[in-house]
């Protein structure tokens, strides 16, 4: 008995403590979507994103992007920094032509930049561009 429950407190602590370290969080976000795994990326991304935009909505974005630019095979971290508490990951990825066969948008390697905010879960991708304001009382 003690050690199954030893074993559900060690996985229990396992997702949160992968999230304590934001490159890796960036990481696996770039992976999640080079893999096609939008539901995996979608869970590393900030409450806030997630309350504008459905898991359905992010699928489709992603979608949409590798059938106008390519699907992004791999990616190359460059620079990992911070700017006001946000941390900043500068990267390229690289592409596949789109399936479609229509080039016209596409590029083999293109830069990027992916941000990241902590909330009470840990690191987390910010999906969307916002900032957050108090509003005067």
């Amino acid at each position: 008995m003690r050690k199954v429950v030893f074993a559900l407190v060690a996985l229990g602590f396992l997702p949160s403590c992968e999230r304590e370290d934001p490159a890796r969080v960036g990481e696996d976000y770039l992976t999640f979507i080079e893999q096609g795994d939008y539901a995996g990326a979608y869970r590393l991304v900030d409450k806030i994103s997630r309350e504008h935009v459905t898991e359905e909505q992010f699928v489709k974005y992603w979608q949409d992007a590798e059938a106008k630019y390519g699907k992004p095979i791999k990616h190359e971290i460059l620079e990992t920094g911070q700017d006001s508490g946000v941390i900043t990951i500068d990267y390229y990825w690289y592409y596949q032509p789109p399936a479609s066969g229509d080039t016209s948008h596409y590029e083999s390697m293109r830069y990027y930049r992916l941000n990241l905010k902590r909330d009470f879960r840990g690191w987390r991708v910010k999906f969307l561009k916002y900032t957050v304001t108090e509003k005067p009382r």
